[in-house]
Order: structure tokens, then sequence, then C-alpha cells
């Protein structure tokens, strides 16, 4: 699974998988590395989490390992999970849970730059809608500004400063 998917995006794809079929085994190969996405991926319902920058021994290995039944996370991902579970975070993750999974995905591509009209056209959602939900993130974490959004996206490892 990818989570660079156009439209429902691939957490919440995931989420739909696992509801239709509780046995699916999801393997994420992403281009995502940051700490953030793997735990929500995890989360979602995904047995493993490969970087698409990883060797293809390393992906042989996690497609082995989840079809096994066994969790797989690529092994240079481990600190940057274990280094957001840090305190000095822990509000911007609370807080960040409140997002539904469509928030999120939203969050993160404002928290990158992009402007509503281009969330919209790469989500293929209608403009309104995206910044409705712009409405709605900044109201839940109590900012104000898309700098704001990315600050917190760069604390949490969304996002490389």
């Amino acid at each position: 699974m990818d989570l660079s998917m156009p439209g429902i995006g691939g957490l919440e794809t995931i989420r739909r998988l696992q509801k239709l079929d509780s046995d699916a085994i999801i393997l994420v190969y992403s281009i995502h590395d940051e700490a953030i996405y793997v735990e929500r991926a995890l989360e979602a319902g995904a047995m493993g989490y490969v970087s698409k920058n990883s060797a293809a021994e390393v992906l042989a290995e996690a497609v082995k390992s989840v079809a096994e039944g066994k969790r797989y996370i690529e092994e240079s991902l481990l600190p940057e999970v274990d280094d957001v579970r840090h305190d000095n975070i822990e509000h911007y993750r609370k807080v960040l849970d409140l997002l539904s999974p469509r928030e999120f995905d939203v969050f993160c591509r404002l928290a990158k730059g992009m402007t509503a009209h281009e969330v919209a056209a790469d989500m293929h959602l209608g403009y309104k809608t995206i910044a409705n939900y712009n409405t709605q993130i900044k109201s839940k974490l109590r900012v104000n500004t898309a700098a704001d959004l990315a600050n917190i996206a760069v604390v949490l490892g969304i996002i490389k400063p």
C-alpha cells in the first residue's frame, strides 16, 4: 500500500480494507519515512512499513515477515518512531489524534506548503471542501496560520525542516 494515493489516501484505504477483511495483511511501501506516518499506518491496521528508499532485500524481508503474520518496520525507521514518543511533543500528538483520517491527509499537504487549491486538485475534492477542512483543522489544533501547521508537522516529524 502506498500512502500517497489520490482520492481517499492510503491511511483511509488501510482502515477500509481492515474493516472489510480483518485478516487482510497490509504492508506499506511509501516514500514517507517520517515516524508519524509509520505510527498512523500501524494504527490503521498495517502489519509492516518499508520506505521506498530501502534496498530490495529489505522489501523482500518485509513481505516474508508480514506474510508469516509478523509485524515488520524497516530498521532505519525505528529510531525515528521512538523519538516521536518523547514527552515534549505528546501534546501535539494528542491534538493531532483528534483529526479524522481525511483531515490528517489535508493537514499533511497544507503543512508541506500546498495551497487549498493544490490540495483540492491533488485529492480530487472541491476547493470549498478543502477550505472547510482547513478551517476545522486549524480550529482543532487552535492555530491560525499555515506556518503554525508546518511548525507542528516539523515538531512531530511529519515533514523535515
